[in-house]
Parts: structure tokens; C-alpha cells; sequence
């Protein structure tokens, strides 16, 4: 008898411990629920002054949702050993340049560079796109330079 009195205090405890963790967990989920909120993509873009210094508008698991203006073709060749990248037209249009063929964005289309694919974004007239890619990467891959941003701002 001794043994299942202790069994049963042990698996009350247990059962009340698993409680308590689901009722933690619940309660940051809606937190971060409550702290969430929509994001209007034009006014985020309309924060954006200076070209080619992304900025992170929200985060998707380990991915972060860049915006950015564009403008010229002095952007490095770069790739990404992180991750793929993917590169949504949201106003006017883009090319990416890889080492052996060009593709042409325009307003509403996208493209995903995959991880390690050597690359660069030029256009004639300013573009404005929306970016992700996987949070630690830096905007421009595995190249530093100028155009180098090490910590994004968020907007």
C-alpha cells in the first residue's frame, strides 16, 4: 500500500509540474500574439530614405523579411552559404546578374537564389523589394565591402 500511495503523489506532482509548464508556454504564446501586429509593407517602405541598407520589417522562424531601394550596378557578386535568398519586386524592377545568366524581376514577381549561388541585384531606376533571408546573413553574403551592414536596423 505504502508504494502505491507514493506513486500516486508522485504522478499528481508530475501531472500538476505539466501543467504548470503548459500554462506557462500558453501564456507566452499569447504574448507574443498580443505584441504582434500588422504590418502595412508601403509605410514601412515609405521609412526608408537611403538605398541599398535593407531594413527588417519582421521575422519568420530563423528568417528575417528585409525591405530595401535600390538603384545602379556597383553591388558586389555574392552568395549566401547560409541560405537561400529570395527577392520579391514590390515597385518598378530589378535584374540579378549570376555568373552565367541574368534574370529580369518585375513588379509582382520573385525569385529564390539558392544557398551558394553567386549573384548581385542591379537596375536602372530605383526599385523597392522585399527580401528573406535567413537572419544572420549579412546583406551582402559572404562580401565585405562598403555596402556592408553588419546589424540591420528594424523598422
Amino acid at each position: 500500500m505504502g508504494c502505491f500511495c507514493s506513486y500516486r503523489v508522485r504522478t499528481r506532482t508530475r501531472m500538476r509540474v505539466r501543467v504548470r509548464v503548459r500554462a506557462k508556454k500558453k501564456k507566452e504564446q499569447l504574448q507574443a500574439h498580443k505584441i504582434m501586429s500588422k504590418i502595412n509593407i508601403q509605410e514601412k517602405m515609405a521609412l526608408i530614405h537611403e538605398q541599398w541598407t535593407p531594413k527588417v520589417i519582421g521575422n519568420v522562424n530563423s528568417q528575417q523579411i528585409r525591405l530595401a531601394k535600390i538603384q545602379g550596378n556597383d553591388f558586389a557578386l555574392h552568395c549566401h552559404e547560409e541560405g537561400d535568398e529570395l527577392f520579391y519586386v514590390l515597385n518598378g524592377s530589378i535584374t540579378l546578374e549570376f555568373e552565367d545568366k541574368k534574370i529580369d524581376l518585375n513588379q509582382g514577381e520573385f525569385y529564390v537564389v539558392p544557398k551558394g549561388v553567386y549573384h548581385r541585384p542591379v537596375c536602372e531606376k530605383e526599385a523597392e523589394i522585399m527580401l528573406i533571408v535567413q537572419a544572420e546573413a549579412l546583406n551582402t553574403g559572404n562580401v565585405q565591402n562598403e555596402y556592408t551592414i553588419n546589424k540591420l536596423d528594424e523598422i
